[in-house]
C-alpha cells in the first residue's frame, strides 16, 4: 500500500532571446542567441504490506539541474556559411533509500553539454562543408523494477562528431568565373562520421567506438563510384569487433537508388559491380568473414506494344570454408497481338554452387527453372479465354524432378456484365504430369 506518493515537478529559468541581431542584415532573421534552464524536483515515499506485514518501505529525493546557452549566427551575411553552437550543464543530486540501503551511485552525476555545427558554403562556387562534433546526452534515471525509486542513473558519454564535403557538380554547366576548370572535375561527396559511446559505471557497461567512411564520386553522367567502410570498436570484450568494406561502380546514385541510362529512345540498361570485405570476430569460422563479389546487369525495352525486361545477377561470396556461386536470371515480357489479344511471358532461372574452398569434388548444386506462358484472347467479347502453361524443373545433388500444368480458364467480360451480377470464373481444363527421379 502507498502511504504517500508526491512528485513536484519545477522548470525554473526560462530565459530567451529569440534574435539578438539587427534586423536589417539580410538572413540575420534565422540568427538567434538563446539561455534557457530547467530545475526538477522530486520526493517520492512509497511502502508496500503483504496480509497486513510491510514487505518494503523505499523513499527517494531526486534534484536535477541543467543550463543551456545556444547561438546560430551567419558568417559574412550568408554569403559564406553558418555556424550553431551550444554550451551546457547539468548537476543532479540523488539520496535514494530501499529497505534501509542508501542506494549509492558510480555513475557521475554532472555531465557538460556541448554541442557544435559548421557549413562553410562559399556562395558562387561548388562547394559546401559541413563538420560537426555533439554530446548532448541527457541524464536518465532508472526506476527499481517493483517500485517508483529511482535506484541506478544513466549518465553516458555519447559524442559524435564528422563531417560532410560536397564538391563539384553533376551536370557539368557551372556559370562561374572558372567554369571551364570546374566541369572537368568529377563530384566527390564525402561523409565521416565517428560515435563514441562510454558508460563503464552502470550496471550494462558500455565502451564502443564506431566509424563510418563513406566516399562517393561522378566520373560520368549516371556512373558513380562508391567506397563505404564500418568499423565497430569494442573497448570492453574484443570479440564484439566487427568492421565491413565495399566499393561499387556502377548506376547507382548516393540514396542507393538505380538509375538507367537510355541507350535509345526505346532500350534502358542499368548496371554495377562490387566488392565487399566483412569480418567479425565472434566466431571467424562460421562464415562471418567473408569476400563477396556481386555483378548486376539490368536491361528494360519498352516499344510499342512489347515490353522485355531482364534483371541477371551473378554473386560469389568465399568465407574461410566455402566458396558460394549464384547466378540468378529473371526475364519477363508481355505484349499484345492486338485490342484483343494481349500475351505474358515469364521465366526465371537459378543456378547455386556450393563447395569447400577450392575443392571442386565437394560441390554442391541446385538449379532450379520456372517458365510461364499466358495469352488472354477475346477481350473485347463477352467471354475471355485465357489459356497459360507453367514448366518447372529443378535439379540438385540428390534430386532430379520436372512439372508441367496447363490451364484454361474461360471467364466473362466485366464490360458486358450486369451490375447486379458478381463475376464467375470457370475453370474449364487442367491437365497435369509430374516426373521425378
Amino acid at each position: 500500500m502507498n502511504w504517500f506518493s508526491l512528485t513536484i515537478c519545477l522548470f525554473l529559468l526560462v530565459l530567451g532571446t529569440p534574435d539578438l541581431s539587427r534586423a536589417g542584415v539580410r538572413g540575420a532573421l534565422n540568427d538567434y542567441s538563446r539561455l534557457s534552464g530547467s530545475a526538477k524536483l522530486s520526493l517520492v515515499g512509497q511502502t508496500i504490506e503483504t496480509d497486513g506485514v510491510k514487505t518494503s518501505d523505499a523513499n527517494h529525493f531526486v534534484q536535477h539541474y541543467s543550463v543551456l546557452w545556444e547561438k546560430k549566427a551567419q558568417l559574412y551575411r550568408g554569403r559564406i556559411g553558418e555556424y550553431a553552437i551550444a554550451l551546457g550543464y547539468e548537476w543532479n543530486e540523488i539520496d535514494s533509500n530501499i529497505n534501509g540501503k542508501q542506494a549509492e551511485f558510480d555513475t557521475p552525476l554532472n555531465k557538460l553539454l556541448y554541442r557544435g555545427d559548421f557549413t562553410l558554403a562559399p556562395g558562387g562556387l561548388p562547394f559546401k562543408l559541413n563538420a560537426y562534433a555533439k554530446d548532448m546526452q541527457r541524464t536518465a534515471f532508472i526506476q527499481d523494477n517493483r517500485m517508483d525509486i529511482v535506484s541506478d542513473i544513466t549518465n553516458i558519454t555519447a559524442t559524435e562528431k564528422g563531417f560532410t564535403l560536397e564538391a563539384g557538380i553533376t551536370n557539368g554547366h557551372f556559370q562561374g568565373q572558372y567554369r571551364e576548370f570546374l566541369a572537368a572535375l568529377p563530384l566527390i561527396l564525402v561523409d565521416y562520421n565517428q560515435r563514441v559511446v562510454q558508460d563503464t559505471s552502470s550496471r550494462t557497461k558500455r565502451d564502443y567506438v564506431d566509424t563510418d567512411l563513406a566516399i562517393l564520386s561522378l566520373n560520368k553522367k549516371n556512373n558513380w563510384f562508391h567506397f563505404r567502410r564500418f568499423v565497430h570498436s569494442d573497448k570492453i570484450n574484443s570479440k564484439n569487433d566487427n568492421s565491413t568494406q565495399s566499393v561499387l561502380l556502377g548506376t547507382i546514385n548516393p540514396s542507393n537508388r538505380r538509375k538507367w541510362i537510355n541507350l535509345t529512345n526505346w532500350i534502358q540498361v542499368s548496371t554495377d559491380i562490387s566488392h565487399s570485405i566483412s569480418t567479425n570476430n565472434q566466431n571467424p569460422t562460421a562464415g562471418d568473414n567473408s569476400r563477396a563479389y556481386n555483378i548486376n546487369l539490368y536491361t528494360k525495352v519498352y516499344r510499342n506494344r512489347l515490353r522485355l525486361q531482364n534483371l541477371t545477377n551473378y554473386s560469389r561470396r568465399i568465407t574461410e570454408t566455402r566458396l558460394e556461386r549464384t547466378l540468378s536470371v529473371p526475364f519477363y515480357a508481355q505484349g499484345q497481338m492486338n485490342r484483343a489479344t494481349s500475351w505474358r511471358f515469364q521465366l526465371e532461372s537459378t543456378q547455386y554452387r556450393d563447395a569447400k574452398s577450392f575443392d571442386s569434388a565437394s560441390e554442391k548444386f541446385n538449379d532450379t527453372i520456372y517458365m510461364r506462358g499466358q495469352v488472354d484472347a477475346y477481350r473485347r467479347s463477352r467471354y475471355t479465354v485465357s489459356p497459360k502453361i507453367e514448366l518447372d524443373t529443378k535439379s540438385t545433388d540428390g534430386f532430379k524432378g520436372n512439372s508441367i500444368r496447363a490451364t484454361l480458364e474461360l471467364y466473362s467480360n466485366s464490360n458486358f456484365r450486369a451490375k447486379n451480377l458478381v463475376s464467375e470464373s470457370r475453370r474449364l481444363c487442367a491437365v497435369g504430369a509430374r516426373r521425378a527421379s
